[in-house]
C-alpha cells in the first residue's frame, strides 16, 4: 500500500495524508480563494 504524505513545514512529526479531497488541484485553488474573513 502507498500512502502520499504531505509534510507540514519540514517537521516529519506533523504531517498530512494526501486524499483526492485535500490533495486536488481543485480543492487547493479553492481554499487558496476563500476569504479569510467576513
Amino acid at each position: 500500500m502507498n500512502m502520499d504524505v504531505i509534510n507540514h513545514g519540514g517537521d516529519p512529526q506533523v504531517g498530512n495524508l494526501a486524499t483526492p479531497i485535500n490533495s486536488s488541484g481543485f480543492t487547493k485553488a479553492f481554499i487558496n480563494n476563500l476569504p479569510a474573513y467576513r
